[in-house]
């Protein structure tokens, strides 16, 4: 069972979840935390059904005490007149005879009922200590094995942006853009920067791409500041005025045959007076 349990816990601080306060934690942490939790759990459980139990116990005892009645003291010398020929006295003194074994009858079985309860409460809580000892004994064996062979989880750091390369390649107005790329875009842009060109299909590519934005029906709402191709990525970056109208251009270009992107990602922020400025990353 316990092993069970620090399975769960082990699956569910997968990767990301596995960083505490920026700090990766091992494999003997993660299973310690796991089975000192399924202790305390199982302990708090007990202390509480016992709690239960002796409370329920308490209120039984106090219902099913037996009224006492306190009467002053009588003369039976001076009564025993009365008491023996008095027929309704004779008949009460028969009932209370015939009554009272039955009472004692009933506490002497809710008193075996008690100490049924508590010798199980007994037995419950020995068995409880056994298995949380069981449970220490086995994570001082996990422990001793991972000291032997110490495990780490990798996981993989975002993608950086060297803003040196950054400023390099942009004009200072779109490097303010890249602070809101996720890490695949980033990756993508290394990448770019990183191909050599291939200045053949590149030229092409970025003659085409000029052509069809300066040719179509909304060009006059874009001004492009450079369109630059590699081996299977380009960019381009540049103004627009109208949100609508470059949605519409965009969505033209990507549906092109001789295009052909497999992914595009562009963004786009707030430039001088009403113009917006972008930046557009595809992949082919």
């Amino acid at each position: 069972m316990a092993f069970l349990y620090v399975h769960f816990i082990s699956d569910k601080l997968s990767k990301s979840d596995r960083i505490v306060n920026g700090k990766q934690m091992s494999l003997k942490q993660i299973i310690s935390l796991g089975l000192y939790t399924f202790i305390v759990a199982i302990i708090t459980w007990y202390v509480t059904v016992e709690f239960s139990l002796v409370r329920e116990v308490s209120k039984t005892e106090a219902t099913n005490l037996p009224a006492v009645v306190r009467t002053d003291d009588i003369d039976l010398q001076n009564e025993s007149f009365i008491v023996v020929n008095d027929p309704n006295l004779s008949a009460l003194s028969e009932r209370t005879d015939q009554l009272t074994p039955s009472t004692n009858q009933s506490s002497a079985v809710k008193e075996s009922k008690l100490n049924q309860d508590l010798q199980h409460l007994s037995r419950s809580y020995n068995e409880l200590s056994a298995s949380t000892e069981q449970l220490k004994a086995r994570i001082t064996v996990y422990e001793q094995l991972l000291n032997e062979n110490e495990i780490t989880f990798n996981v993989p750091q975002p993608t950086k942006l060297d803003l040196e390369v950054v400023n390099d390649h942009l004009p200072g107005d779109f490097v303010s853009l890249t602070d809101r790329w996720g890490s695949d875009k980033k990756a993508r842009f290394n990448a770019l920067i990183a191909e050599s060109k291939d200045e053949s299909w590149a030229f092409d590519m970025e003659h085409q791409i000029n052509d069809f934005i300066m040719l179509h029906e909304h060009g006059q709402n874009v001004r492009l500041s450079k369109v630059n191709c590699k081996q299977s990525m380009c960019e381009m970056y540049g103004y627009y005025t109208d949100n609508a109208l470059f949605q519409l251009l965009t969505h033209d270009l990507l549906v092109q045959p001789w295009l052909m992107a497999t992914n595009t990602q562009s963004n786009s922020g707030d430039a001088e007076g009403d113009q917006m400025k972008f930046y557009t990353l595809m992949t082919f």
